[in-house]
C-alpha cells in the first residue's frame, strides 16, 4: 500500500510527542509505531540513494549521526515492530529504485497489516529535515509539538541533562522546526493546549490532516500500544 500524505512528528523532546502520537495512532486511518530515528538523519536525503543502500548494514549496526545538537547515531530503530528483520530490510532496499520507493515498501507492509491507509512516525529530532522529507513528500503533513522551555529543560534535566545541555537542546530543536512556520504543510500544536483543551485541540488537528475526529482518540483505552509507553504517565 502506498501513502502520499504520511504525517512527521517533530520537535525538542520532552514536548509531549509520544503523547500526541499515541492519540494519533487510536485514529482508525492513522498508524504511528514507535520511534523510527530514520527521517532525522541526513544521509536519506541528502546522498544517491544507491549510496545509501550500500551502507545500510553500517548504518543499522553502527549508525549515522542526525547532525544536529543532539548526535543521535542508532537508525532505523525497532523495525521489528515493524514488522521487518535486518535481512528482509537488506532485500527491500536492495530492490528499491530510490529512496521514496524504499520508505513506500517499509510502511506499506506496517499498513496493510494494521489495516491503516495513514502512516506516521514519531522523532523528536525529526524537526532537523521537515524540509528535505517535504521535498520527498510534497503531500506530507508535519506536526511541530512545542511546550514551554522551562517545562521542557526541568524534563530534560530529570533525564539526566543539565541545564546547559537542555536548554540548547530545546533551542535548536524548535528553531529547527519553526523555520517551516509558513509552509502549508506545517502545523505547530503546544503541548499545554493537548493537555488543557484536548478535544477542540484534536479536532483542529484532524481538519488540517484531512481526516475525521473520533472521541476514542482522547479517551483512555488500555490498549497494549498505550501500556508500552514509558515515558509518560
Amino acid at each position: 500500500m502506498q501513502c502520499d500524505n504520511p504525517i512527521l512528528i517533530g520537535g525538542s523532546g520532552s514536548t509531549g510527542s509520544t503523547l500526541l502520537a499515541t492519540i494519533l495512532n487510536r485514529h482508525p486511518e492513522i498508524g504511528i509505531g514507535p520511534e523510527l530515528s530514520l527521517f532525522n538523519k541526513p544521509v536519506l536525503f541528502n546522498i544517491p540513494f544507491t549510496e545509501f543502500r550500500d551502507n545500510l548494514v553500517h548504518y543499522l549496526s553502527v549508525g549515522t549521526s542526525t547532525r544536529g545538537w543532539h548526535l543521535y547515531l542508532p537508525t532505523m530503530n525497532r523495525i521489528e515492530q515493524y514488522g521487518w528483520d535486518n535481512n528482509s530490510l537488506l532485500y527491500l532496499a536492495k530492490k528499491s529504485t530510490n529512496a521514496r520507493d524504499f520508505i513506500d515498501g517499509f510502511f506499506g507492509n506496517y499498513l496493510n497489516v494494521n489495516n491503516k491507509i495513514i502512516w506516521g512516525e514519531k522523532t523528536p529530532s525529526n524537526s532537523y529535515q521537515f524540509d528535505s522529507f517535504l521535498r520527498l513528500y510534497p503531500k506530507a503533513r508535519i506536526i511541530h509539538i512545542v511546550r514551554d522551555a522551562r517545562d521542557v529543560v526541568c524534563s530534560l534535566k530529570n533525564r539526566g541533562m543539565d541545564s546547559y545541555y537542555a536548554s540548547m537542546l530545546w533551542l535548536y530543536n524548535t528553531a529547527m522546526g519553526v523555520r517551516l512556520n509558513n509552509n502549508e504543510s506545517y502545523y505547530q500544536i503546544s503541548y499545554e493546549d493537548l493537555v488543557i483543551n484536548t478535544e477542540n485541540t484534536v479536532i483542529n488537528l484532524c481538519e488540517f490532516l484531512n481526516v475525521n475526529y473520533f472521541s476514542n482518540m482522547i479517551n483512555h483505552q488500555h490498549s497494549s500500544i498505550d501500556n508500552s509507553i514509558k515515558s509518560w504517565n
